[in-house]
């Protein structure tokens, strides 16, 4: 899933975060996209995130998540947290959000699909040992401000949601993988309409509002003319609201790689 800004040194990536595989060993088209790049662009600063997400965890002071939470789904996220190995103290002061996000990546995490084998993740870390320029769209405090700041309704919906399935997401995020290496494209944007249906205010803030802070940034660095690539995950690169669409009404032409390769 990789586009490049015809007239400019500017190639965008969609990615995914988590994974299986060694990005840079399936795609020759990743490999020769990152190789040319002198600068190395992500959503956020990977480094810094890890000490900011704490700030963004909990409910306000005085509120637990067995008090906001339906009865019958906080004793399915529980046994869910239990059985993972999660510390159950910490349950009751996290937002609905946040304990389906651990849940889910906790869950995928044992399953294999681990952070280090993504994309984003290696890229950093290569693009460290190799001495490339790492640079970011957005700060980790507005990042997580638009994934886990939602209304609280549609926080418990996505809640509920996890909760109810065995696997709490594994395997739909196994399908966002597959269809990544397929470059399926129509399922990707499907997927992301169904969600805007669901839960609309939190995948406009999560999905669409970023994509138009990002565009003019990435328009900026396309302008600029330097050997440049941008990596956001795949659902940013779909649809009208997508990356490449804003772009293309901005003005710009895209070139779609073919993938894989």
């Amino acid at each position: 899933m990789l586009w490049k800004i015809h007239g400019s040194e500017t190639s965008i990536l969609g990615s995914v975060h988590l994974g299986d595989f060694d990005v840079t060993d399936p795609s020759k088209t990743v490999k020769a996209a990152f190789d040319r790049s002198e600068t190395i662009v992500f959503e956020t600063d990977l480094e810094r995130a890890t000490a900011v997400v704490p700030a963004f965890l909990d409910l306000p002071h005085g509120e637990n998540l067995g008090d906001i939470v339906p009865a019958a789904i906080y004793e399915l996220t529980a046994r869910h947290w239990a059985r993972l190995g999660l510390q159950g103290d910490v349950l009751s002061r996290r937002k609905p959000s946040v304990a389906a996000a651990v849940l889910n990546f906790t869950q995928a995490n044992q399953n294999g699909l681990v952070e280090q084998q993504g994309v984003d993740r290696p890229l950093w870390d290569l693009a460290r040992q190799l001495g490339k320029k790492r640079d970011y769209l957005e700060t980790p405090e507005y990042q997580f401000r638009r994934v886990f700041d939602g209304p609280m309704n549609e926080q418990l919906s996505i809640l509920e949601d996890l909760a109810k399935r065995d696997d709490v997401g594994v395997a739909e995020l196994r399908s966002l993988i597959v269809a990544w290496k397929k470059d399926d494209v129509s399922f990707l944007d499907q997927y992301v309409k169904d969600r805007l249906v669901r839960w609309p205010v939190t995948f406009n803030a999560m999905i669409n509002q970023r994509n138009r802070d990002w565009a003019p940034k990435i328009a900026a660095m396309a302008r600029r003319g330097k050997p440049t690539l941008v990596v956001v995950g795949a659902l940013h690169m779909v649809g009208d609201f997508g990356v490449p669409s804003l772009l293309l009404r901005g003005g710009f032409t895209l070139e779609k790689s073919n993938w894989p390769k």
